[in-house]
């Protein structure tokens, strides 16, 4: 052909459309085979659903390519997180240690790989063990998230004989729990696919509990999450490794004679022969490498003066609440710490509670709750509220715990001519989108309880209110977090309300003054939190100092020898937060 010669382009005929009838497929069972309409046998039932396994395996995508994020709700899949979960499915075979920087997602990761796992058939029965206060969160993220069907086994609901350790397929328990040597025998009789441990840096002593539980349970892969994993003795990481590889890092003995101990690793020669090492069964992601810089955090405490009815009921409630807490059933000081989170949440909360428990009809000092409350009229936190509202034009979230605080702020902001958007877990999914499309088109409020759409782009916001005050801290990060997250780039203004003399007022004394929490990187106040406590929930510890003080002198000083704990237990996770960057620094990223 000359090559100067055109070349023509040639068109192929239409490919002719072609009418299929449907398929139907019939077969019926006799208890033991498939049968054909004809009676004809296909196969015995475990046969035949085997092969269809099979089969479905085959078409199933290289772990390169994530088959559950289309299945994942109201979640940013940020690069190094699937990078992370492909390497963890790849590479590592489903043993890891997960040692993400705090504030990284280290959760999100271990769900998206357990989901991973459920999608491919690979997992079906997996058992969660975390810190008692993460219990909530990590059911949360697993349900509303993951859609997993996960369910918790809580201390006084389940025993070591419940059928929830067999009958459900995904279970959250806390470690403190299940440690025990009733729920450890049980445990060890189960065949898990997964064992995934929060937190795990408290697995770092081998003659503990839970270590020797981790260590028996029958599991195929196994999930070990922990920001700080060396701790302060190298001993701590030899024994999460133990766990994952056995044999990676020889005996004890030999481990011990190759690395020496923190100070040895000073030596280039022994650091990276270490690392090398630690490269076949960790992964640890950091701020730095990620390049993740967010704006300021710029938080107040708006102390508020209470009316003299107010002071009334904050006077009888304390003393109606100390008179039973001490000697009381654990039901019972429960009831009575939800008693006192209403009322410092509103009037409406206490209200409400106490008509739940149809409590009004005793003589013992409810009646005259009931009848201060009657003298109450607008409280004063939302005076000072709309007054806060009324500064600038820019859209606001405000949070609070409670369904009838938000019932009330709802009508008196409305009253006063507030445009208000209304958020919590009553709504229907569709009723929530249009609430937070009501709230970034045109409403300039967002009265929102703690579900606070989580996962929802909302960093068009940048002012949050906290009208009530979770006792827990991290559900304080967790509200914050709704827009100080990456993708936020203006600084972001904190405004916390509490009642002047109020346990709440306590409690941010402790957080914002004393620990500067809000100065804190998202997660770290769970780790300092771990430091102090792992066992004790944050909410009963400051009940218990307010209820067991029976002046405010007692308390006081009571709370400032809790906050004195928690600044020692912030300097120890800080120095184990040093010893690990200087061990791991950037090679364990993705």
């Amino acid at each position: 052909m000359d090559p100067n010669e055109s070349v023509g382009v040639v068109l192929l005929p239409v490919f002719p459309a072609v009418s299929l009838p449907d398929l139907a497929l019939h077969f019926g069972v006799d208890g033991h085979r498939f049968l054909t309409d004809n009676g004809q046998s296909i196969g015995p039932i475990a046969d035949v659903l085997l092969r269809r396994d099979f089969a479905a395996l085959r078409l199933q995508k290289g772990f390169d390519e994530l088959i559950s994020i289309g299945s994942v709700q109201g979640l940013e899949h940020f690069w190094y997180q699937l990078e992370t979960v492909r390497r963890l499915l790849r590479d590592f075979r489903g043993r890891v240690l997960l040692a993400d920087e705090v504030g990284l997602g280290k959760t999100i990761e271990a769900c998206l790989a357990l989901k991973e796992y459920w999608m491919r058939g690979l997992v079906s029965k997996a058992l969660i063990l975390t810190p008692a206060s993460l219990v909530g969160q990590w059911l949360d993220e697993l349900t509303s998230k993951f859609g997993l069907a996960a369910v918790t086994a809580e201390a006084g609901k389940v025993t070591p004989d419940h059928d929830v350790w067999d009958r459900h397929a995904i279970v959250v328990a806390s470690l403190p729990l299940v440690r025990q040597r009733a729920y450890r025998a049980r445990l060890t009789s189960i065949e898990y696919d997964l064992v995934v441990v929060d937190e795990a840096h408290v697995l770092g002593n081998r003659a503990s509990a839970a270590w020797q539980l981790v260590n028996e349970l029958r599991k195929r892969f196994l999930f070990l999450l922990s920001a700080t994993p060396v701790g302060n003795d190298l001993s701590e990481l030899y024994n999460l490794i133990l766990l994952l590889k056995p044999g990676l890092l020889k005996t004890e003995a030999q481990f011990r004679s190759d690395f020496g101990g923190l100070a040895a690793l000073q030596q280039p020669e022994r650091r990276e022969r270490l690392r090398a090492l630690l490269r076949e069964v960790m992964i640890r992601n950091t701020r730095a490498h990620i390049d993740i810089k967010l704006p300021r955090r710029l938080a107040a405490t708006e102390v508020v003066p209470p009316t003299i009815a107010e002071v009334e009921l904050q006077e009888q409630l304390s003393s109606y609440v100390a008179r039973r807490y001490a000697d009381g059933a654990r039901t019972d000081q429960w009831r009575l710490m939800m008693l006192q989170m209403q009322a410092g949440s509103s009037p409406a909360a206490l209200r409400a509670a106490l008509d739940r428990h149809d409590a009004g009809r005793s003589d013992d000092g409810i009646g005259g709750l009931r009848r201060i409350l009657d003298r109450i009229d607008q409280p004063a936190k939302t005076t000072a509220l709309i007054a806060l509202l009324r500064r600038s034009d820019e859209k606001k979230i405000v949070f609070t715990r409670f369904r009838a605080t938000l019932d009330h702020l709802q009508h008196a902001l409305g009253e006063v001519g507030f445009c208000v958007a209304t958020f919590h877990g009553g709504l229907t999914a569709p009723q929530k989108d249009k609430a937070l499309a009501d709230f970034e088109d045109h409403a300039q409020i967002l009265l929102s309880s703690e579900v606070g759409g989580e996962g929802r782009n909302l960093q068009f916001c940048r002012t949050v209110i906290n009208y009530d005050l979770p006792w827990n801290p991290v559900q304080l990060e967790q509200r914050i977090g709704r827009v100080h997250r990456i993708g936020q780039t203006r600084d972001v203004f904190v405004f916390n309300f509490c009642l002047a003399g109020s346990l709440e007022q306590h409690i941010l004394n402790v957080l914002h003054e004393k620990l500067n929490l809000f100065e804190l990187v998202a997660g770290e106040i769970e780790m300092i939190l771990g430091e102090f406590d792992p066992e004790r929930d944050f909410a009963e510890v400051v009940m218990d100092l307010w209820a067991r003080s029976s002046t405010e002198v007692e308390r006081e000083g009571a709370f400032n020898r809790f906050a004195d704990a928690l600044l020692d237990a912030r300097e120890r996770y800080q120095k184990t937060q040093e010893i690990d960057r200087a061990l791991f620094r950037e090679e364990f990223e993705v």
